[in-house]
C-alpha cells in the first residue's frame, strides 16, 4: 500500500530526481597530465575519497612480448569546478587493482555529496540505473539510463585467469565516462564502476578501424562520421565492474562508516 500510495503521489520520481542529482555533484573528472589522458570518478566519503579506473591513470605498451606499464605521477581530479592534486592510495605493487580496474584515490577537499555503496548480491536484473560520467570532448557531465541486462561473471581484461563480477547494462557508457559510477535510480547507491563495452561493442570497433584504414575511405567523410562513432558512441551492451573489489582493498581505509549497507 505505501509503495501504490509512492507511486501515485510521484515521490518515486522525485527520490529518482534527487539520487540523479547527488550522483552527478558527487562525480569528479579524473586527469593525468603526464600520460594525456582524462576519464571520470566519484566520491565515496566525506574526506575526499575518490574512485575510479586504474586504466584511467596508467598506460601499458607490449615491449618485448612484455606488458611495460606506466603509473602517472600527475593524477589530477576536478570536483565542483576546482582542480585538487590527487593521491593514489592504491598501491602499484599490487596486481589486484589492475586486475579488478579499480583506483582510490584521495583529494584535499571537502565534497558537498558522496555516494554510498550498494552490495552486488543485492543488485536485482531489470532495476533501473543511471550511468555518470564526463564523455571525451564534452565539458558537462552526461547521464545515461537503463536497466540492469543481466549480472555477469567474467574473465578480467587485464589477466584472463581471474574472473571478476560485472554488470551488464544496456545504458550508454560512452569513452571517458570510465571510472564514472553506475547507480540505482531509485536511492542514488553506487553499484559499480563503468568500465568497458561489451564484446559485441569491441567487434564492432575493431571492423570500423579496419574500414577507416582503406585508401578509398581514408580523408573522406566517411572516415569523419567513422572517428566521430569510435569516439562517442558505444553499440549493444556495456559493463560496469562490481565496487566489492575497491571495498576490500586495504585503502578503502573509511569502510567502516560505510559498513551498514
Amino acid at each position: 500500500m505505501k509503495r501504490l500510495r509512492r507511486w501515485l503521489d510521484g515521490s518515486h520520481l522525485r527520490a529518482a530526481d534527487e539520487a540523479i542529482e547527488a550522483s552527478v555533484e558527487a562525480t569528479v573528472r579524473v586527469r593525468c597530465a603526464d600520460l594525456g589522458v582524462e576519464g571520470s570518478g566519484f566520491v565515496v566519503s566525506p574526506e575526499g575519497h575518490v574512485v575510479t579506473n586504474v586504466h584511467g591513470i596508467m598506460s601499458r605498451e607490449l615491449q618485448n612480448g612484455v606488458w611495460v606499464v606506466t603509473h602517472s605521477g600527475q593524477v589530477e581530479v576536478v570536483l565542483n569546478g576546482r582542480s585538487y592534486e590527487a593521491e593514489v592510495l592504491t598501491s602499484q605493487q599490487d596486481d589486484k587493482p589492475k586486475v579488478f580496474d579499480y583506483a582510490i584515490l584521495r583529494v584535499a577537499a571537502r565534497p558537498r555529496k558522496w555516494l554510498l555503496p550498494y552490495h552486488y548480491d543485492r543488485v536485482r536484473v531489470g532495476e533501473m540505473v543511471a550511468c555518470v560520467g564526463y564523455p571525451a570532448g564534452i565539458e558537462e557531465t552526461v547521464v545515461t539510463t537503463g536497466v540492469v541486462s543481466a549480472k555477469v561473471r567474467r574473465p578480467s581484461h587485464w589477466n584472463t585467469l581471474h574472473q571478476m563480477n560485472t554488470i551488464l547494462t544496456d545504458t550508454t557508457i560512452s569513452y571517458g565516462s570510465s571510472g564514472g559510477p553506475m547507480v540505482r535510480v531509485r536511492d542514488g547507491r553506487v553499484m559499480g564502476i563503468n568500465t568497458l563495452p561489451h564484446e559485441i561493442s569491441d567487434e564492432l570497433a575493431h571492423r570500423l578501424n579496419v574500414w577507416r584504414g582503406q585508401p578509398r575511405v581514408a580523408n573522406t567523410a566517411v572516415s569523419d562520421l567513422i572517428d566521430y562513432v569510435l569516439k562517442y558512441v558505444n553499440v549493444g551492451f556495456n559493463y560496469a565492474v562490481s565496487l566489492e573489489y575497491a571495498r576490500q582493498d586495504p585503502a578503502w581505509d573509511f569502510r567502516r562508516r560505510l559498513r551498514k549497507w
